[in-house]
């Protein structure tokens, strides 16, 4: 796990297309009162921002990041599906984990930019 000196940040990582992605300890924290399933899943967090399966990008700058069998047990099967919201350019710009949980489906809006 990857974290800053004071804890700020939970992840601080770059996303596979170099660009900087954090996940903050509040927003994590948070998080595990309505996903208490994810205690535990940093790792696999870390791996789908950096490598993901399946990767959609929306019209409000969100971008959602989907990847299967990052976990073990009743998860194996499923998509680890995390949300990161990026702001300035494209290729520039910093990303922050909005949400992360595992889930059966895959989102129908937005347009499908990378895919294994």
């Amino acid at each position: 796990m990857s974290e800053t000196q004071d804890n700020k940040f939970v992840l601080d990582l770059r996303d596979r297309k170099g660009r900087l992605v954090i996940y903050s300890r509040s927003n994590f924290e948070r998080h595990l009162t309505r996903h208490p399933e994810m205690t535990g899943h940093i790792e696999a967090i870390k791996k789908v921002v950096e490598d993901p399966d399946i990767e959609i990008e929306t019209d409000n700058n969100h971008t959602y990041l989907y990847r299967t069998g990052v976990a073990e047990g009743k998860f194996s099967k499923l998509w680890l599906f995390v949300v990161v919201k990026y702001e300035g350019s494209s290729t520039k710009g910093e990303g922050f984990i909005k949400t992360a949980f595992f889930t059966s489906k895959i989102a129908k809006d937005g347009r499908v930019i990378w895919k294994r």
